[in-house]
């Protein structure tokens, strides 16, 4: 089986002003094992060494984003070894090979 970078899709970004977030609409597509599409609420602010808040960009919240579903992927496959698909756990490792711990 061939193993091919999956895609990651910003579907949306919405912005909610009542949790003070960005939320993260995407869709990860594996041709190998099939798709998922989730939703992240990343926080606007982030409070930077030295106690500098910093406002994220809709671009750095989706990139946030991004980091997360990646690490969240890879943590996935790696805590349900027993009983995730053998094919799907190798599609998930092979497809981030520079992420991985």
């Amino acid at each position: 089986m061939k193993y091919t970078k999956p895609d990651i899709i910003l579907q949306s970004v919405t912005r909610l002003e009542e949790q003070n977030a960005w939320e993260i609409k995407m869709r990860v597509i594996f041709r190998n094992i099939g798709s998922h599409i989730l939703t992240l609420p990343i926080p606007m602010e982030k409070i930077l060494d030295g106690g500098v808040r910093h406002t994220l960009t809709m671009s750095e919240a989706a990139d946030e984003a991004q980091r997360i579903v990646i690490t969240d992927l890879l943590a996935t496959a790696a805590l349900n070894a027993d009983w995730l698909d053998e094919n799907v756990r190798a599609a998930i490792y092979n497809a981030f090979p520079n992420a991985r711990p």
